[in-house]
Order: structure tokens, then C-alpha cells, then sequence
């Protein structure tokens, strides 16, 4: 909930909320639109309009926002490089981007990195990780501003709840970029 909390602070005016069927943001406030490329089994009741799309293709879209979220989707996607493009295309001057993803550097997950250990930890969906610094970089390359890096806490697994923990030991990251205003 911290995360999905944190999130939502960061969203303002027209959102769109990418890869959200697995876990709706509740906290979202406003004109919000949902995209995944699954069908939700229902709408959330905060949520204006669902839709399915692959975030891959964003370009073809002719919706503008104000704000995207996107809750740890980029990990999963074969193209970050287009997801971010697209992302870029369809905000509104001004227009922020938010993105979570697992922390590489939470230790449970650096350990279990170092020592190739796929036992735990290990999402066969996943196909990419991002070090801070290198999404921060992609980010800037694709010309967002104002980047930063914020902790989206992390995940005590026994009993699924997601509390405050400071960054850089973080589990989930969380990075927002703004598209310039001209």
C-alpha cells in the first residue's frame, strides 16, 4: 500500500495507469484511465476507462496525459527503450512519468544476484533490471527532465505488506521524469 500511496501523491490532472489489473491503485484521485494488456475482471471504481493495449506501442496512441504511472511493468517489457518513447509521445507538456521496479540492490535480491541463485527471487517474466543510475540515464536519453529516484519501500513477504524503508535498501524504486514544458 505504501508504494500504491506513494504513487498516487505523485499523479495529478489526467492519468493513465499502465499495467494496473494485478493491483488497481486505490488511491488514484481524478480523471484516471487504466491500460493493461490483460482485460480486468472489472473496472476499479475510481477509474474513468479501461482498456487493453501493450504498452510497447504507445505511439499510436492520440489520448494526451498529465500524469502515467507505471507499477513495476517496465521489467517485463522487451523494448523499455519504446515503452519510455511512447510514454514521452502521449504526456502533455509538463507531464510527469512514474515508475516503479524492483531495487537490484535490495539485499535479499543483490545476494541472490551475485551468487545466481534462482530459486527465490527470480520472476521468469521478468527480462530486464534496472541499476538507478542506468534507468535515470534512459530516462534523461529520452529526454525527461527533473528525474529522480524516490523508495517505494519494501515488502515484508509473511505478512504481504509493503512498508516505508529507505532508499537505497529499498525493494521496489520508484522514478519520476517530466516531460519539459516546450
Amino acid at each position: 500500500m505504501y508504494r500504491l500511496k506513494k504513487m498516487a501523491n505523485l499523479a495529478s490532472g489526467k492519468i493513465l495507469d499502465i499495467g494496473f489489473t494485478d493491483q488497481p491503485n486505490i488511491f488514484l484521485k481524478g480523471e484516471v484511465y487504466g491500460m493493461d494488456i490483460n482485460k480486468p475482471e472489472k473496472k476499479p471504481s475510481n477509474y474513468k476507462e479501461c482498456f487493453v493495449h501493450d504498452a510497447s506501442s504507445l505511439m499510436e496512441f492520440e489520448d494526451r496525459y498529465d500524469t502515467i504511472l507505471a507499477g513495476e511493468i517496465i521489467e517485463h517489457l522487451d523494448s523499455p527503450q519504446a515503452f519510455l518513447e511512447g510514454c514521452y509521445a502521449i504526456l502533455n507538456p509538463g507531464g510527469r512519468l512514474v515508475i516503479s521496479t524492483p531495487n537490484p540492490y535490495f539485499p535479499p535480491i543483490a545476494l541472490l544476484e551475485m551468487l545466481v541463485i534462482r530459486r527465490f527471487f527470480y520472476a521468469p517474466g521478468h527480462v530486464g533490471l534496472f541499476l538507478p543510475r542506468f534507468l535515470v540515464r534512459m530516462m534523461e536519453r529520452y529526454k525527461f527532465t527533473k528525474v529522480q529516484v524516490i523508495s517505494g519501500g519494501t515488502d515484508l513477504p509473511i505478512v504481504k505488506v509493503n512498508l516505508p524503508f529507505p532508499y537505497p535498501f529499498c525493494g521496489i524504486n520508484i522514478y519520476t521524469g517530466q516531460k519539459p514544458e516546450r
